[in-house]
């Protein structure tokens, strides 16, 4: 969970818009590469299920 603080606190949608590899991400907040892929693939897993309970629900 830090890490995915140290990202946001970073400023994650400068990152989005800039459409930043992984590996540019850890060098600019000091973290490694691997953790970051970690990161963002655990925060692809939050939204897909945000998404898919909203759907089910009929919110979207």
């Amino acid at each position: 969970m830090a890490t995915l603080i140290r990202i946001r606190k970073h400023g994650a949608s400068k990152f989005a818009e800039q459409f930043l590899k992984p590996a540019a991400i850890s060098d600019s907040i000091g973290m490694a590469g691997t953790a970051v892929r970690k990161a963002l693939q655990r925060i692809r897993e939050q939204l897909r299920s945000c998404v898919e309970r909203k759907a089910a629900a009929g919110g979207v």
